[in-house]
């Protein structure tokens, strides 16, 4: 498969599908208003698409064409549906291979067009029902990891989001983000299941017990940090300025 390896066929598919109802959806909006006056599914199946027109469509049609989704007409630049609303699954599950860009790239563009991506791993999202399949796949693949129905992405996703989008925060290596690095993953899940529960002392406690941490009660001496430091780094939503929690929105079918 011309594609990313890292991804199973089934994530590739889940992200085509997801990305594809965003482009209809938003195309839709655009061109019949904030309402729109008909439903996506009527409207996939009967509009032209512009690539000439811009937004996330003129982004994703490559993509669209290549899974069979759409078909260019004779007129330049304009597109029509090549499958009907409900078959877009098995329209792309069946034409996967055809790709000639990862689909992970389309699928972070459509992220960044509806504001749903968050600013770095230490961040939690939230997910509609019907997204559950995308991010339970995401999962398995070790991409995202839910924690009490907050949802991070994982260290593994950052070298593609980098590879494809410059809106992930770079990474700031400094003292506090190097003890972040270098902590053990035991420490770092029970600080994750500590931060669902909001338990900051025992967190802080827990965090109080390792090498190069000072008691929170004290000055750090040369070469500690502060724990409380640590934990306002890591979840920045729990302990640390307050951060609007993206939600990742389905746009498909009920």
């Amino acid at each position: 498969m011309k594609n990313e390896q890292m991804f199973s066929d089934e994530l590739q598919v889940l992200m085509g599908e997801w990305l594809t109802y965003y482009v209809v959806n938003q195309y839709n909006l655009a061109t019949s208003g904030d309402e729109g006056e008909v439903a996506d599914s009527t409207f996939f199946e009967n509009c032209v698409f512009s690539t000439a027109r811009g937004g996330p469509f003129s982004d994703a049609h490559y993509f669209l064409d290549e899974v069979g989704v759409v078909q260019w007409e004779n007129c330049p630049h304009t597109c029509t549906s090549a499958c009907t609303y409900k078959t877009v699954r098995t329209t792309i599950h069946d034409n996967i291979y055809k790709i000639k860009y990862p689909v992970f790239s389309y699928f972070i563009s459509m992220a960044e067009w509806n504001d749903c991506l968050t600013n770095c791993e230490r961040e939690y999202f939230k997910i509609a029902v019907k997204c559950q399949p995308l991010f339970d796949a995401f999962i398995r693949e070790n991409y995202v990891q839910n924690l009490d129905n907050r949802y991070y992405w994982t260290s593994k996703i950052r070298p593609l989001i980098e590879r494809y989008s410059s809106y992930w925060n770079a990474p700031d290596f400094g003292p506090v983000d190097q003890q972040i690095k270098n902590l053990n993953q035991t420490y770092k899940d029970k600080l994750y299941e500590l931060a669902v529960l909001g338990d900051r002392i025992s967190a802080l406690q827990l965090l109080g017990t390792l090498p190069n941490f000072s008691n929170h009660a004290y000055v750090p001496k040369e070469g500690e940090i502060k724990p409380q430091k640590l934990l306002e780094r890591m979840f920045p939503q729990v302990w640390g300025k307050p951060i609007e929690t993206k939600v990742w929105k389905w746009f498909g079918p009920d």
